[in-house]
């Protein structure tokens, strides 16, 4: 449940308690807020779950690893594990410069940094941080990219470098978005930026997935 549905219904819910109320509908009333206790919950439970980005499996907060499907979680920006007490932030050197970790590690961190500012997990000053990260990582890529052939005999190399393109793209886009929301605030550009960037994510695991063939 996004942050923007949990607060339509919750209005809707209150909105129809303060009319049962007004109609001297005591009970009813006081049922409508027991929805609205529920709801609030529910929304609580899922804002503090990670969801698998393999097969959207929604985890308890604190798992590492998937339940269903056994894949390694993406543990969002700020988690802190109780039993470490280190927190897992967004990587970057005290120079600015990307650690030496691969592009879709870095796109998962990302992907976090986008959850963690749209639930108010990290504040608008770490996530314009993470930003000029991510768009010094873009450009590597967009040189790194822009070095190779763009062609080969091997179809396989073919296949790779299409990827690898579609990708950078990807990336650029969602780097754009990020860009969109620190300027205008509007949450919808953190959906966008986080289901272009998973995008871009899984087409850098089938670059990886090919090399290691």
């Amino acid at each position: 449940m996004t942050k923007e549905i949990y607060n339509i219904q919750r209005q809707k819910l209150m909105d129809d308690a303060q009319k049962l109320l007004d109609e001297s509908k005591t009970a009813e009333a006081q049922a409508k807020m027991k929805e609205v206790e529920a709801l609030d919950a529910k929304f609580e439970e899922e804002a503090s779950s990670i969801s698998c980005l393999h097969c959207g499996f929604e985890n308890k907060a604190y798992s590492k690893v998937c339940d269903r499907c056994g894949a390694r979680l993406v543990l969002p920006a700020g988690y802190q594990d109780p039993q470490e007490g280190a927190a897992t932030v967004t990587n970057y050197t005290s120079q600015g410069e990307p650690e030496e970790t691969d592009t879709s590690d870095h796109l998962s961190r990302l992907i976090e940094a986008c959850d963690a500012v749209k639930f108010g997990r990290i504040a608008k000053a770490e996530f314009v941080n993470v930003l000029a990260w991510g768009k010094q990582l873009l450009r590597s890529a967009s040189t790194s990219l822009s070095k190779l052939p763009p062609s080969s005999d091997d179809p396989n190399i073919n296949k790779a470098l299409h990827s690898l393109r579609q990708g950078v793209e990807e990336f650029r886009q969602g780097i754009d978005e990020m860009q969109w929301w620190a300027d205008t605030g509007a949450n919808s550009h953190l959906d966008i930026a986080s289901h272009i960037l998973l995008q871009a994510y899984t087409h850098f695991v089938e670059v990886q997935e090919m090399a290691g063939n």
